[in-house]
């Protein structure tokens, strides 16, 4: 019997390198923290922790929740930017309250959102850990 090309199922491999692209479907994990860690609600000091296996994704899960949070960050500063000014606007700007002015202008010049990445796995046997994590950060 001959066997087809066709019909054989297609073999997907995956890289070893983390990627932003979600090939193993974290995307409702990845949306979900990214909800939870730009909520005005959720206050520092705060810590997660990640865990899997060697290749399980970890890395690549937190490429991606970088993505996520940088575009929620924004997102949520664009609805506060505008709220603001449609207050400003309706107080017609002159009779505005004065911290109404000062938040629009801190929202408009606000830095944007920045992460550090810290791969601790490369200097573990580094007996200053604290002190290499304090330079990159």
């Amino acid at each position: 019997m001959l066997y087809s090309t066709e019909n054989s199922k297609q073999i997907i491999t995956l890289g070893d390198q983390p990627t932003t692209n979600d090939e193993l479907g974290f995307a409702p994990y990845v949306i979900a923290m990214a909800e939870f860690l730009t909520d005005k609600d959720t206050k520092p000091p705060l810590t997660i922790s990640i865990e899997g296996e060697w290749g399980s994704g970890k890395s690549s899960f937190m490429k991606q929740l970088e993505v996520e949070v940088k575009n929620k960050s924004k997102e949520l500063d664009k609805e506060d930017l505008k709220k603001v000014w449609q207050k400003i606007k309706k107080d017609r700007i002159i009779f505005s309250d004065v911290s109404d002015i000062c938040e629009y202008f801190r929202l408009k010049f606000k830095q944007e959102t920045q992460t550090v990445e810290f791969n601790a796995w490369r200097h573990e046997k580094s007996e200053s850990l604290w002190a290499t994590f304090a330079l990159s950060f």
